[in-house]
């Protein structure tokens, strides 16, 4: 099927979706039917977000490559329309942005800055508490 990226573009604002948010949905549906995977359980998908429009001026955008990580958990729904998939889709991705993207990662590397390569080994044997080692177990554990 061939499919003029504007006729793509054009569907998905008719839905009030982006371009990206329908390649995701179809993207995470092909890889569903392709795998097997089990109904109702979460994908973790790591999504790169640029971050520019954030900038106070356009100007300074051409300077740089200002980007984070959205992580996202998509979920196979058999019987779902592709609307129903990309309205999932679009509703992660307006969460995600809300989340104040580029946050965590930069105290991660300000913290990296300081302390050295030695800090991922301290977060990572870190009881549970406040902190990173609580972030990171949260996303992985569905609290």
């Amino acid at each position: 099927m061939d499919l003029p990226v504007s006729a793509l573009r054009e569907a998905a604002k008719r839905r009030g979706a982006t371009l990206t948010e329908a390649l995701i949905a179809g993207w995470s549906r092909a890889l569903f039917e392709l795998t097997d995977a089990p109904a109702n359980v979460p994908l973790p998908s790591v999504l790169a977000m640029d971050l520019r429009r954030y900038l106070p001026s356009p100007d300074a955008a051409g300077l740089c490559n200002l980007s984070s990580l959205a992580w996202l958990d998509l979920y196979w729904k058999p019987g779902a329309t592709i609307d129903q998939t990309l309205a999932e889709v679009h509703e992660a991705l307006v969460e995600a942005m809300r989340d104040y993207p580029g946050v965590g990662l930069a105290m991660v590397m300000e913290i990296t800055s300081v302390l050295g390569s030695g800090a991922f080994i301290f977060f990572n044997e870190a009881p549970a508490g406040p902190g990173v080692s609580v972030a990171f177990q949260r996303r992985h554990d569905g609290s």
